[in-house]
C-alpha cells in the first residue's frame, strides 16, 4: 500500500476532455494504492507495455460490488498474461478502505484525481493498450472479454521484473525445474537489477518450498497408504520439479510405487476418482455421476471406487441427475427441477 497526501473530493462528472480512441491515454499519479503487489504503483504511465483495463467506481454505486467480482475474475485469469486490472476511485481514503474490507479483492485498486478524462457515468472502463493508447472506452458492462483479449500478444505481465520474463515463461507452462535453474544462472551472472534480484530468489525459494511441502505430504500418505496421494505428489515434483533439490529422489521413490501393478491400478482408479470430483465441482452432476458409478462397479474393491460408490450414492439421493447449473429452479432448489430431473 502506498500513500501521498490528496485532498479528494467525490463526483460522478468531471468538465474534462474526453479521451478518444487511439489517442494516448493521459496520465494518473496515484495519490494511494491497495494490492499492486510487485507493480510499479506511482502512476498509470509505469505500466507501460502491459494492457490495463481501468475502471472507475465509487462505493454507493449499485453495481459496484458485481463489478469488483468482474474485475477479480479478469485479473486472475490475465494478469499473467499482460492485463493490469485497476480499480479507480476518487473517494476518500477510509471509504475506500472500508468497501475493500467488506469486498476483498487481489486485484489492484488506485485512490486519486483523474484531470484529463471525463467521466459521466460510473462505471466506466477504459482499456488502454501496450503502447499507451487508448483502446476501448466506454460503460463497463459493455466490455466484451475478447476485446481484452486481443490487445494481450505483446503484453509485458507488470508484475514481473526486469530479466526475468523467460523464467515467468517457464513458470506459466509449469516447467518449474528449467525456471528454477534458469533463476539461479542469472543470479550468478550478477546483471540482473536489484528488484529483479529479489523476484528470481522468491521464485527460487518458492519452487524449493513446493518440493519440501509436496515431498511431506507424500510421507504422510505413504504412512496411511493412501497410494493415490502419495503418486500425486511424487509425481508433480518428478515431472515438474526436475533439478531442484529433492527432485531426483521424489523421481526415484515414483519409480519404485508404480512398479507394483497393484499400486499402479489404485492409481489410475485415483485418477477418474479425481475427475469426477472435478466434474461436481463444476456443477457438472450427470458426468459426475457417471464416472462414480463406472468406478464403483469396475473397481469396487479398490480404496477409490469404494469413495466413487458412497459419492454416487449421495448425488443419487440429492437427486442431482439432471441438474442444470443454469436453471433458475435447479439453482433453488439445490437438485434436479420437475423439468430437468432424470430418472437413473
Amino acid at each position: 500500500m502506498r500513500t501521498t497526501p490528496l485532498l479528494l473530493t467525490l463526483s460522478l462528472a468531471l468538465p474534462l476532455v474526453a479521451q478518444e480512441v487511439g489517442a494516448p491515454a493521459p496520465d494518473i499519479d496515484w495519490a494511494q494504492t491497495r494490492g499492486f503487489e510487485g507493480i510499479p504503483d506511482q502512476k498509470l504511465s509505469q505500466l507501460r507495455g502491459s494492457v490495463v483495463m481501468l475502471e472507475f467506481w465509487l462505493t454507493y454505486d449499485s453495481s459496484h460490488v458485481q463489478r469488483h467480482a468482474v474485475r477479480e475474475r479478469l485479473h486472475q485469469r490475465y494478469r499473467d498474461r499482460g492485463l493490469v486490472v485497476v480499480g479507480l476511485s476518487n473517494e476518500q481514503a477510509h471509504e475506500v478502505d472500508a468497501d475493500l474490507q467488506k469486498h476483498p479483492c487481489a486485484h489492484p485498486t488506485a485512490i486519486a484525481f483523474y484531470p484529463g478524462y471525463t467521466v459521466k457515468l460510473i462505471p466506466l472502463t477504459i482499456l488502454i493498450d501496450k503502447d499507451g493508447k487508448v483502446a476501448w472506452r466506454g460503460r463497463s458492462e459493455d466490455l466484451k472479454e475478447e476485446q481484452i483479449v486481443k490487445l494481450l500478444p505483446g503484453a509485458r505481465p507488470a508484475h514481473v521484473r526486469p530479466g526475468l520474463e523467460e523464467v515467468h515463461t517457464l513458470r506459466l507452462v509449469e516447467k518449474f525445474g528449467e525456471a528454477w535453474k534458469l533463476c539461479g544462472d542469472l543470479l550468478a551472472k550478477g546483471q540482473l537489477p536489484p528488484d529483479s534480484v529479489e523476484q528470481a530468489k522468491a521464485w527460487r525459494a518458492e519452487i524449493e518450498a513446493f518440493v519440501v511441502e509436496a515431498t511431506a505430504e507424500a510421507d504422510e500418505a505413504e504412512k496411511s497408504k493412501d497410494v493415490y496421494v502419495m503418486w500425486r505428489c511424487l509425481d508433480a515434483v518428478a515431472n515438474r520439479y526436475a533439478g531442484v533439490p529433492g527432485g531426483e529422489k521424489a523421481r526415484a521413490r515414483l519409480e519404485t510405487l508404480m512398479a507394483d501393478k497393484k499400486v499402479a491400478r489404485e492409481v489410475e482408479c485415483g485418477k477418474e476418482l479425481a475427475r469426477g470430483e472435478a466434474a461436481e465441482a463444476a456443477f457438472d452432476f450427470d458426468t459426475a455421476i457417471q464416472v462414480y458409478d463406472a468406478l464403483g462397479k469396475r473397481h469396487g474393491g479398490t480404496k477409490a471406487g469404494k469413495a466413487a460408490k458412497e459419492k454416487h450414492k449421495d448425488l443419487m439421493k440429492r437427486g442431482m441427475l439432471g441438474y442444470q447449473h443454469d436453471c433458475v429452479y435447479c439453482k433453488a432448489a439445490e437438485c434436479a427441477c420437475p423439468s430437468h430431473a432424470r430418472k437413473k
